[in-house]
């Protein structure tokens, strides 16, 4: 392969083929200059908000990323305040903490201060297009909640679930 820098490399078929992150897109010149870039240009390198930073913006923009359908494919998009690394860490420093994720309130809306907050790891992850919502006598909510208030095993709850049981019997039947 040539790469448009000029270099001339063999490089593994599977490697220019890939759809994640790790597919050959030049001989490397490409990340070091990024990486040159970025250490010169705002020195936050190692700050703890640059995986969460690079994430939201990979998921909006970058096609060959496993959850761009989700986001960037419907959509989704990041202020152009926080395009820049710097703006992003002023805006959440003091908001975030180990263990918290970022959340956009408005599912359907962009990644801005005014769309979004910082929960815990723990609620986010109910957050999910794929949460299993059950009713019993007029309440409904998330199969996981039903379990911490029924005291029974998600596990069990879940596979009933999939079992096809009505939801009164899924959450009414004693696991024995």
């Amino acid at each position: 392969c040539r790469c448009d820098c000029g270099v001339e490399r063999l490089v593994d078929r599977g490697s220019l083929v890939r759809t994640d992150l790790s597919r050959s897109t030049s001989c490397g010149c490409v990340g070091v200059a990024k990486l040159i870039k970025r250490s010169v240009t705002h020195g936050l390198g190692k700050h703890p908000l640059r995986k969460t930073w690079e994430s939201m913006k990979e998921r909006c923009y970058y096609k060959g990323h496993t959850y761009y359908a989700r986001y960037g494919g419907r959509g989704i998009t990041i202020c152009d305040r926080w395009l820049d690394l710097r703006n992003f860490v002023s805006d959440n420093e003091a908001l975030w903490r180990p263990g918290l994720t970022i959340e956009r309130m408005d599912n359907d809306g962009p990644y801005c201060p005014e769309n979004c907050c910082w929960i815990p790891r723990s609620r986010q992850s109910r957050n999910r297009s794929n949460s299993v919502y059950l009713t019993l006598n007029g309440k409904t909510q998330q199969l996981v909640i039903w379990a911490e208030e029924l005291d029974m095993s998600v596990h069990a709850l879940r596979n009933r679930y999939y079992a096809g049981w009505p939801d009164e019997r899924i959450l009414t039947t004693p696991i024995t």
